[in-house]
């Protein structure tokens, strides 16, 4: 059967690339290095396929047509954007898709509960190109695209991204022969992008969410870090929803590696992992 043999979680904050000069040595290095933990762990995990899970920026889907959970099925995948690389300087990328595992998530998954949609035309912004490009920078690893809603309301709730990673789980293992799979999150902790609290992060939000990731505590995050705290920690916060779901593929085993740091100039940057 299938297996999950590696879980990685990191910021997408495109300032890493757009100002990768605002930030100071030090702290630049050393977010560069917590990256670098990421991608070895990867690495030496030896995965045949790389299940993602990020969300759009209403660049492929927007108010009047925005699907909970949508996974590409397409032949490959690339990006960013054209304004993602000429402006914010983010690296092309382009990957196979999986293409029996996407389709095998998205029969299967369906059957299980999860109402998902699918795209066979898509591109990946850079909530997917700015971690793939630091975990997995040679771009010869197949992946599966999930995108999620973390944008348009109502969004679904962190519950149900939980059990969306839980059936995925389900799907991978049920997999004739020795696939190995493993899993990757976009996340931020408290952002504000565009509106009022832009530059403002709270602290105390990204303390606890911090902390019950260490613990593995999986029921307080489900019940205590709400859409509603999300939002008030910042209008991009809810981005965590995607660390949500790959939790529904660790369950309470807490990760093993977990780093975060403020980065003046460049906003908040964590970086989180698993032994499995």
């Amino acid at each position: 059967m299938g297996k999950i043999v590696a879980a990685v979680a990191m910021t997408h904050n495109p300032r890493i690339y757009q100002a990768a000069e605002a930030a100071k040595p030090e702290d630049r290095e050393y977010v560069y290095g917590n990256f670098g933990v990421l991608r070895q762990k990867l690495e030496a995990a030896r995965p045949d396929a790389l299940i993602v899970f990020a969300n759009d920026h209403f660049d492929n889907f927007f108010l009047d047509n925005m699907p909970g959970f949508c996974i590409g099925v397409a032949r490959q995948a690339e990006g960013p954007f054209w304004y993602e690389h000429e402006i914010q300087r983010i690296p092309r990328y382009r990957a196979p898709v999986h293409e029996a595992l996407a389709a095998d998530v998205l029969r299967k998954g369906i059957e299980a509960g999860v109402d998902f949609a699918f795209a066979r035309e898509f591109r990946m912004d850079h909530a997917f190109c700015v971690p793939l490009s630091f975990v997995a920078p040679n771009q010869d690893l197949p992946i599966i695209p999930v995108y999620t809603n973390v944008w348009a309301y109502p969004l679904p709730t962190p519950h149900r991204y939980y059990e969306m990673g839980r059936v995925l789980r389900q799907v991978v293992e049920s997999r004739p022969g020795d696939e190995r799979v493993a899993v990757l999150a976009s996340l931020n902790l408290s952002t504000e992008v565009g509106g009022p609290k832009m530059g403002w992060r709270d602290l105390e939000f990204d303390q606890l969410a911090l902390d019950l990731m260490r613990r593995g505590d999986v029921d307080r995050i489900l019940n205590d870090v709400t859409i509603e705290r999300m939002m008030q920690a910042g209008n991009s916060t809810p981005e965590y929803l995607n660390y949500v779901a790959l939790l529904g593929f660790v369950g309470t085993l807490p990760p093993s590696f977990v780093e975060f740091k403020i980065v003046p100039g460049w906003g908040n940057c964590p970086a989180a992992a698993w032994d499995l």
